[in-house]
């Protein structure tokens, strides 16, 4: 019992990493895909895509995920998900490298961004229901409240280096245009698939209890 519990609390330590890496992920990344599209040259009916896609798309394959629990882990389905998630930013990244057209560019950030979403969304539910086993009821305001606070703070420091770097390169104007600035977003992106991986990593090393499907 002793060791389980120290199991446990070093997987509950791994998650507030995990929700580290994950913000900068979100903060360097997600935050910035539709400045990089409008740096493309994006039209109007593109960016309303790629600003509601986050919320359009996940909630239909959530209930997939739920399914899946019936015959695969919990864990073996955030860490595939969070895998292939971290995968997809770099054709992201590469897509100024890639193609010359901005038509062709920009339906492909709307293209490879659904995707992202889409798997960040599939592992929703699994990951939920895991931590809410390792997580007692009673602690989980606490714990999540200090594990939010962490992740909120990256989210900020990560976003606000971003767009201090994107600036920086853009000759200190606001408007993010030129193929410079297409380069910065790819380097972005790169730091984003590497985020990304750390949280796989932390995630591979958090302890799943026995769960039994409903």
């Amino acid at each position: 019992m002793v060791k389980k519990r120290g199991v446990i609390a070093q997987s509950l330590r791994n998650s507030v990493k995990d929700a580290g890496a994950f913000s900068v992920m979100e903060g360097v990344g997600t935050n910035f895909v539709s400045p990089y599209a409008i740096a493309m040259n994006a039209t109007p009916i593109q960016i309303s895509l790629l600003t509601s896609i986050s919320s359009l798309l996940p909630p239909w394959f959530q209930i997939h995920a739920n399914k899946l629990m019936k015959i695969r882990s919990r864990k073996s389905i955030v860490i595939n998900a969070v895998l292939l998630q971290a995968l997809l930013w770099i054709p992201l990244a590469l897509i100024p490298f890639l193609f010359d057209n901005d038509l062709i560019r920009t339906w492909s950030v709307v293209l490879i961004f659904s995707f992202i979403a889409i798997t960040g969304g599939f592992a929703g539910p699994a990951w939920s229901s895991w931590m809410g086993d390792l997580v007692k009821e009673e602690k989980r305001g606490e714990y999540f409240s200090r594990r939010n606070r962490i992740a909120g703070c990256i989210v900020l420091l990560s976003g606000l280096f971003a767009a201090w770097f994107l600036k920086s390169l853009n000759g200190g104007r606001t408007e993010f245009d030129g193929e410079l600035v297409l380069i910065g977003f790819s380097v972005l992106f790169w730091i984003a698939f590497v985020s990304r991986l750390i949280s796989q990593y932390y995630l591979e090393r958090q302890y799943e209890p026995r769960f039994k499907y409903d």
